[in-house]
């Protein structure tokens, strides 16, 4: 069976997303604002809280069919940040840690998955979460087959697998809505697989939207 390792070296493609993964420039900030909600006043993108926490998340992409997906996770209602919302896996950095290695065992222990560190192509932007004081970096990794999930009943409600090809739906926001108290909120989302996909989520995948589709982002 071939490794990881042996996939990401051989396939022209995730080569090429780790060159441009890893260029002097990524799409940040311009990408990200495209689903930044209204409400936040830029402040994803301001100076970080003094009292915050690191956190890290994975977008693991692995081969499904004819082509690459990977997984988002809906949060249980019971969770304390960011109940029944739609998020990539991850979590806090520990002490000690660093942000791969956060990123790959919040993903093991929310899906199940073991990944080969030598498979991580690559960081995302960081990006400020003002509402819950998260400094969250992502990264990029992938895997050599199907996997075989086992989710944590108390970390992840439903797993969503996204093809790659369906973030190009992501170039055009649709509005979305909620109801805090009194007062109607509206935002820039995605729709996919009957789930919302909005804040910092929806921010990261407009990010590597633009770096799986170099050519019509310009890039």
């Amino acid at each position: 069976m071939k490794s990881a390792r042996d996939v990401l070296l051989k396939n022209d493609w995730l080569q090429s997303l780790a060159q441009r993964l890893n260029a002097r420039e990524l799409p940040g900030r311009f990408a990200q604002r495209r689903y930044s909600p209204n409400w936040a006043y830029g402040r994803h993108f301001g100076p970080i809280m003094r009292e915050h926490q690191r956190a890290a998340v994975v977008i693991f992409v692995y081969p499904s069919g004819d082509g690459w997906s990977f997984p988002l996770t809906k949060r249980p209602p019971t969770l304390p940040d960011h109940p029944g919302q739609i998020s990539l896996p991850g979590g806090r950095i520990e002490a000690g840690e660093s942000i791969e290695q956060a990123a790959l065992r919040e993903l093991s222990e929310e899906l199940g998955i073991e990944v080969d560190p030598h498979c991580i192509l690559g960081r995302l932007s960081p990006l400020f979460v003002y509402s819950s004081g998260y400094h969250v970096t992502p990264i990029v990794a992938c895997g050599s087959e199907y996997p075989q999930w086992q989710a944590s009943a108390e970390e992840v409600d439903r797993i969503l697998e996204v093809p790659l090809d369906m973030l190009s739906e992501l170039a055009t926001p649709v509005p979305g809505r909620l109801v805090r108290g009194n007062v109607e909120l509206s935002f820039p989302a995605w729709h996919f697989a009957d789930e919302v996909v909005w804040g910092a989520t929806a921010m990261i995948l407009n990010e590597f939207r633009e770096l799986v589709f170099p050519s019509a982002s310009g890039i």
